[in-house]
C-alpha cells in the first residue's frame, strides 16, 4: 500500500518497519508517524514520515483506524493529509 504524507511524498509501507502515535512537543500536535527498516538519518532530516497531523490524540487514532481498515480491505493508495 502506497499512503500519502503531510509532506506530500509516497510511501511504500512494505518498506516501513513500524508506524506510532506521538506528539510533537515543538508544535503542540500529534502525529502518525513511519519508520522505515535500517533508517540511519543524518542530521539533516527526520528519522520518520509524518502520515497525519492533527491538533489532538483522537484525530490521529482516526487516522490510524483508516489506515488499519484500509490495509484489512486490500485498498492500494491511501491519503491521510488533513
Amino acid at each position: 500500500m502506497w499512503v500519502r504524507t503531510q509532506e506530500d511524498e509516497l510511501v511504500n509501507l512494505g518498506n516501513i518497519e513500524y508506524i506510532r502515535v506521538e506528539e510533537d512537543e515543538e508544535e503542540d500536535r500529534f502525529e502518525l508517524r513511519a519508520y522505515a527498516f535500517g533508517w540511519e538519518p543524518d542530521e539533516s532530516e527526520d528519522e520518520y514520515y509524518p502520515l497525519a497531523s492533527g491538533a489532538d490524540r483522537y484525530t490521529i487514532e482516526q487516522a490510524m483506524d483508516r489506515l488499519v481498515t484500509a490495509l484489512g480491505q486490500g485498498v492500494e493508495f491511501l491519503d491521510l493529509r488533513g
